[in-house]
């Protein structure tokens, strides 16, 4: 029996990525987020601290205004991952304090990288939980880049754009 009704999973929403200084991408998240801690449901915030191990220098913990707003939230999770994959990192949350919920929903940036591989990796290692990307709560950077793209890519059954 799942323990919450959901997950909520935040990718990658630091200034490093241009893609989350979108107006648009950043209120839908906060959205998100404020719906999760409404409803009393565990929150995920992944970042990335470098870029690669041969970085000399790191990236930014996600933006202020999205850790200011869950610092009290007793079920707020800040997690690094080291690839684009947070999965591993949402499942050790999972694992440890909020046991395996209904479904998970995914936001956040890069909607073609980190939000795809996180889904992704949810959706393999999740295989009976649906997995749903926040369509209006993703954004990315890469030029001409789409939905359609994303959808013609090939994703898990369990994976659904909402």
């Amino acid at each position: 029996m799942p323990i919450a009704d959901y997950v909520l999973v935040v990718v990658d929403m630091q200034s490093d990525f241009s893609a989350s200084l979108n107006p648009d991408t950043r209120a839908n998240v906060v959205r998100e987020i404020n719906q999760a801690m409404i409803n009393d449901l565990p929150v995920v915030n992944l970042w990335i601290p470098y870029a690669s191990c041969l970085s000399e220098t790191g990236y930014h913990q996600p933006h202020a205004e999205i850790l200011d707003l869950v610092k009290n939230y007793p079920k707020h999770f800040l997690r690094e991952k080291l690839f684009e994959d947070g999965s591993f990192a949402v499942s050790q949350v999972c694992k440890h304090y909020c046991g395996q919920p209904a479904k998970f929903r995914v936001c956040g940036v890069n909607a073609d990288l980190c939000v795809m591989a996180t889904a992704d990796g949810l959706a393999s290692t999740f295989r009976q939980i649906p997995v749903e990307v926040v369509v209006d709560a993703c954004s990315t950077s890469t030029p001409k880049w789409t939905w359609a793209k994303w959808r013609k890519q090939g994703h898990p059954a369990n994976v659904a754009l909402v």
